[in-house]
């Protein structure tokens, strides 16, 4: 039987105590705050007593205790001194190219799993003291002279019997690691380099909005409360971006549509697109209906009120129509062409993510969410599947040294959901925190200012 109630057992540090990293907000000065009908554009003040949590340029919060080699930002490595497996070898063996149709869900269940993943995170590129860009594995698949010598270059390694790039010489593919506190001189030198997001916490459609004033502005119409649009078939699309050629780097002229909204992930993929369209000619629908009720508003009366109500929407439809299916379902393992390079492997670049930012291991997830801790393989077999971790004992030389990513990911479905225990847990707790700590979700009416009528 599995219960859905999860309690950690090895909880984050406590909110506010000087060893937690995400009460450290990057040299950036506490901001003043003034009491508002609104949320902020970059999330300060949310938290009264904390007014820094949850905006842009601070550290992810953990839920497992960090892992890294040297204690600091190193690559894990195995229990036993060795490198941790491949990842190219270990999405091979667990991620195979398949082809999988749900019978319930299409892709619209998915991509907005990505939207609202867009909207309360975007980790940190490389620190801006690169005034070039780090490039560790060429567009040809071959190793570049940064790759040896740059401490952000980490380039996943092609196997030499890879059954799709070892006929084509690939020998790499390209991996910088994120920028963090230790990079923007955040933590002392010998504290453990924290990731660092770039957007604001909370769910407050960030992705439409932006999450900054240089954000929001270029895309506000400053007209009737409306965001910027242009018209084309008499129907409404977002702002062309004035580097069209740097922005969508697959565009072969200036006038290819190339969008410009609050979130630099707008252009990553049509379906995404399409949502972030959606949501802006929705504000629009509002900011126009609001307009015609109460024509005295000024602008900003109404882009806010506007904007407090499609957050609102988004809320509602993430916990009460797209939590009940339960995201992040497991997908399969596929490859991607851009720019008319060679394929790229999400599944490895999860992997080599999850050991850049010094993930907990699976084993070390059970624990903190209350399961039952495997001491071997074999105990691993009460959630995955007793040939999936067969495969993972050949991979690895410990339990200690399997990945989240990858053993999560194996996990049988919890009965009615789309994820395993463990992913289930993480899950739980994070839109847990995204609700409670939400000062202006719509469903916590504790200010007659800023709730919604009940």
């Amino acid at each position: 039987m599995y219960y859905l109630q999860y309690s950690f057992s090895n909880p984050p540090p406590p909110v506010g105590a000087a060893q937690d990293p995400a009460t450290r907000t990057c040299g950036l000065a506490p901001p003043f705050c003034v009491k508002s009908r609104y949320r902020s554009i970059d999330g300060s003040c949310n938290n009264l007593q904390r007014p820094t949590w949850g905006i842009p340029q601070t550290p992810y919060g953990r839920l497992v205790h960090y892992k890294y080699a040297d204690g600091v930002s190193a690559f894990a490595k195995s229990v036993t001194g060795d490198d941790l497996p491949n990842p190219r070898e270990l999405s091979n063996i667990f991620f195979p190219e398949q082809h999988l149709v749900d019978p319930v869900w299409n892709l619209n269940a998915q991509q907005w799993g990505q939207i609202i993943t867009h909207d309360m995170s975007l980790t940190a590129g490389i620190p801006q003291s690169h005034k070039e860009p780090v490039t560790c594995c060429d567009d040809n698949g071959q190793l570049t002279p940064d790759s040896a010598t740059d401490p952000l270059c980490a380039p996943i390694l092609i196997p030499p019997n890879d059954p799709v790039h070892s006929r084509l010489g690939t020998r790499c593919m390209n991996f910088v690691r994120t920028g963090t506190t230790r990079d923007r001189g955040c933590t002392p030198p010998f504290a453990p380099a924290e990731p660092i997001s770039t957007v604001t916490a909370y769910m407050d459609a960030s992705f439409c909005y932006g999450s900054s004033e240089g954000q929001a502005r270029p895309i506000r119409a400053f007209l009737g409360g409306r965001l910027q649009t242009y018209l084309r078939r008499g129907s409404e699309w977002p702002p062309q971006d004035p580097n069209v050629t740097v922005t969508c780097e697959s565009a072969q002229s200036p006038t290819e549509p190339c969008y410009l909204a609050g979130d630099i992930r707008v252009n990553q993929n049509p379906q995404l697109t399409i949502l972030q369209i959606l949501v802006l000619r929705e504000h629009n629908r509002i900011a126009d209906t609001l307009t015609a009720l109460n024509p005295h508003w000024n602008d900003e009366t109404t882009y806010q009120e506007a904007r407090r109500i499609v957050i609102a929407e988004l809320q509602y439809i993430n916990y009460y129509e797209y939590l009940p299916i339960f995201l992040d379902k497991t997908t399969s393992h596929f490859l991607y062409r851009r720019n008319n390079t060679f394929g790229g492997d999400l599944r490895a670049i999860d992997i080599q993510r999850g050991r850049d930012h010094g993930l907990g291991s699976y084993i070390a997830t059970r624990a903190a969410c209350g399961l039952p801790v495997p001491k071997t393989f074999k105990d691993m077999t009460d959630f995955i599947p007793k040939k999936r971790v067969e495969l993972l004992k050949i991979a690895y030389e410990a339990p200690e040294d399997v990945d989240l990513v990858v053993a999560g990911s194996l996990e049988t479905n919890v009965p009615g959901a789309q994820a395993g225990p463990t992913f289930l847990c993480i899950l739980t707790e994070q839109f847990y925190r995204t609700r409670v700590g939400d000062r202006f979700f719509f469903e916590n009416g504790g200010d007659p200012d800023t709730a919604f009528t009940p």
